[in-house]
C-alpha cells in the first residue's frame, strides 16, 4: 500500500497529478450539453465580500427581482443594496434594474 500522499507504483508524482486533473476536468467540454433550453449559467461574485459562485443556473424568464431573492439566499446582502451587472467577459453589457414592469433576464440580454 502507498503511503498517504505517494504516487501509485510505476507512476511518477506528477504523472498522478496530470491523471488526477485529466478525471476531474475530463467533461469540462460537454458541461453546457445538458442545460435546459432557457437556462443560463452565471458567475456571480459580491463587491465586498469574498464569494465566489460558480455556475449558478439561472432562468431566462427569472425577473430581476426574483434573481436579486435567489442571492439573498447565497450572502445575505438586502435587495435593495444589491447592483446587478451583466458581463460579457471583463466587458460590462449594461446594469439590471428591477424596472418597473419586471423584465426577464432574457428580456435585459436581447435588449443590449
Amino acid at each position: 500500500m502507498a503511503a498517504a500522499g505517494a504516487a501509485p507504483r510505476g507512476q511518477t508524482a506528477a504523472e498522478a497529478k496530470a491523471a488526477v486533473r485529466a478525471w476531474v476536468t475530463g467533461a469540462d467540454a460537454r458541461r453546457f450539453d445538458s442545460l435546459a433550453e432557457g437556462t443560463v449559467l452565471c458567475q456571480v461574485t459580491h463587491s465586498n465580500l469574498r464569494q465566489n459562485i460558480i455556475e449558478l443556473r439561472l432562468d431566462l424568464h427569472a425577473t430581476v427581482r426574483s434573481t436579486k431573492e435567489l442571492l439573498y439566499t447565497f450572502n445575505g446582502t438586502n435587495m435593495e443594496f444589491m447592483e446587478l451587472q451583466l458581463f460579457s467577459g471583463d466587458a460590462l453589457v449594461r446594469p439590471l434594474r428591477t424596472p418597473a414592469p419586471p423584465t426577464a433576464l432574457g428580456e435585459a440580454w436581447w435588449q443590449c
